[in-house]
């Protein structure tokens, strides 16, 4: 028989009635949570989570679990053998989190099969978080003469180009002011779509794809369900005008609006 003594500093002590051959399970210390904060909030669907790591371990790895139910029945997210890096060690999970929603996370070690403890249990919220970026924020078609007609079809002048910068699916709403003196408005002296710049980003079925005349105040969707995602979260606005043939010189100019909801 063998009663362990004490053990620190890497070294073991212990009584034995028997001189044999031992061997010692050396236990490791739970991780402590770093990131994201208990009780925190973000709007990071794919938050990274970060720890310090486990102590007493020679090769060890790290078990993560989050779930929105604190018992962990059924984790959204389960990852097993990560591996350590210095001093902390980070996990970024491809899997999109809900908005709106508390999840609960832990962490726990493992060297060669010897486990530690769960850390304790932090809890965070991932928020809804609506926002729009205009990333090209103004069209010019230089000089027209009368009864000229252009558009952006052509990418010459470049159309708007507008990102879903927030992380859920929204509509867009356009309106704009009015171009020209002559010829009333709205009018088909002055009309828009919808393009696309990256293929699935939003609802073509249900968008206003064709050319439309730019109105001065509507609720219409114009962009339906556009995504967030990085790799398909932005749209084109194209614009075409066809200056009237009563129109005086001058330049002209028009504010187009772009509402998110």
């Amino acid at each position: 028989s063998c009663e362990i003594i004490s053990y620190g500093g890497g070294t073991l002590v212990f009584n034995t009635t028997n001189f044999s051959s031992f061997a010692a399970a050396q236990s490791i210390t739970a991780p402590v949570l770093i990131s994201p904060e208990n009780d925190s909030s973000a709007t990071d669907r794919t938050p990274t989570f970060i720890w310090n790591n486990s102590q007493g371990g020679a090769s060890t790895t790290y078990q993560l679990q989050v779930d929105d139910n604190i018992n962990f029945g059924s984790p959204e997210i389960e990852a097993s053998g990560i591996a350590e890096t210095e001093n902390q060690t980070n996990y970024t999970s491809s899997i999109d989190l809900d908005v709106d929603t508390t999840y609960y996370w832990r962490v726990r070690g493992n060297d060669s099969g010897s486990l530690s403890d769960w850390s304790e249990v932090f809890n965070f919220t991932v928020d809804s978080y609506i926002a729009l970026t205009v990333l090209r924020d103004s069209v010019n078609f230089g000089s027209l003469n009368n009864s000229q007609i252009n558009d952006t079809d052509d990418n010459d002048p470049l159309p708007f180009l507008v990102e879903n910068a927030g992380n859920v699916f929204v509509n867009i709403t356009i309106n704009g002011t009015q171009l020209f003196t002559q010829g009333g408005f709205p009018s088909s002296s002055y009309q828009f779509k919808i393009g696309i710049n990256e293929s699935g980003s939003f609802n073509t079925g249900l968008s206003t794809t064709s050319w439309t005349n730019v109105p001065w105040s509507s609720s219409a969707k114009d962009v339906v369900d556009l995504d967030w995602q990085d790799d398909n979260d932005t749209f084109e606005t194209d614009l075409r005008v066809e200056v009237p043939a009563e129109e005086g010189a001058g330049s002209k100019s028009s504010t187009i609006t772009f509402t998110v909801s």
